[in-house]
């Protein structure tokens, strides 16, 4: 019984966070701003239905002008070069909302955060696997895993320079 009354409270948190914003966002009612956080999250266009839906249920309906206008201000800031580098870095997902002016100079920038991310968890990767290796062979007894343990870190370590060089050309080949 207690298990499912814990389940019950769970649902009806989850739930209650299902809206995309709260009555007192709805009621303050300030649009232009939703739709400017909207937009420099680089959210779609579209979000304001969402909102619209969470807004209903407070007998409060959206104004898609001020949004729209606060969206359009967002959007670009979002759009710029150096955060399509950082959504690119932080493996964020691009939802194609940037305008056509500036959606070529954010994909450059974005396809190459990508690319840090990209060689970041390579490099990862290869240490942790490298660590586990120089563990294993602290406690490893037989001469023979031994020689093969030691034959699997020298190899991780020239991946691992090579990983590293990769990412020192790619932080030297900024885009501008």
């Amino acid at each position: 019984m207690m298990l499912r009354s814990i389940f019950v409270l769970m649902l009806a948190f989850g739930l209650s966070g299902c809206a995309s914003l709260s009555k007192e966002q709805c009621l303050a009612g300030n649009w232009s701003d939703i739709g400017y956080r909207d937009g420099r999250q680089g959210y779609k266009p579209e979000s304001i239905d969402t909102h619209a839906k969470a807004c209903a249920e407070h007998g409060v309906r959206p104004s898609r002008e001020k949004y729209t206008q606060g969206y359009n201000k967002g959007i670009r800031t979002y759009c710029s070069p150096s955060n399509g580098r950082h959504v690119g870095e932080a493996n964020r997902y691009y939802h194609h909302v940037c305008p056509a002016d500036l959606e070529p100079e954010f994909l450059e920038n974005y396809r190459y955060g990508k690319k840090l991310y990209d060689a970041d968890k390579k490099i990862k990767t290869a240490i942790d696997d490298l660590r586990k290796k120089e563990d294993q062979l602290r406690v490893e007894k037989n001469s023979v895993v031994r020689d093969t343990l030691r034959s699997e870190i020298s190899a991780l370590d020239d991946l691992l320079r090579t990983l590293q060089r990769t990412y020192n050309h790619l932080l030297d080949h900024a885009p501008h």
